[in-house]
């Protein structure tokens, strides 16, 4: 019994050590930033999907059902990511956006109170 199980580990590691030096190259050119990010997309997805299994939830689609939750957190952190990038850029106050609109007065009292304790406005 554990010689099968010391086989198959030793199986497992020499098949990713292998996968990891054929596609080494490729994703050296992809930007860490994006390969986070979709680490944080897997990582979200099969802990939801395995605290569910652990829990007895009962998955419509079985297995399959960890595809749909990396497609909601992909989706979730892409509209995250696009309207943070309309809130740095401050274009989001001229869809007038009153959610935006309250975050920007906020921070804005934020960099006042730092200017007012002699910090930096950023």
């Amino acid at each position: 019994m554990f010689a099968s199980a010391a086989a198959g580990a030793i199986a497992a590691c020499s098949a990713v050590l292998l996968l990891g030096l054929a596609i080494h190259r490729p994703l050296a050119r992809v930007p860490e930033n994006v390969l986070k990010f979709v680490v944080g997309v897997l990582l979200s997805a099969f802990g939801v999907f395995w605290t569910g299994e652990a829990l007895g939830v009962a998955w419509p689609g079985a297995d399959l059902a960890v595809i749909a939750l990396a497609r909601v957190f992909l989706g979730a952190g892409c509209v995250t990511v696009v309207l943070k990038m309309l809130f740095l850029a401050g274009t989001v106050l001229a869809l007038g956006c009153p959610v935006v609109l309250v975050l920007n007065t906020l921070r804005a009292a934020r960099v006042r109170r730092q200017v007012d304790k002699g910090g930096d406005p950023i």
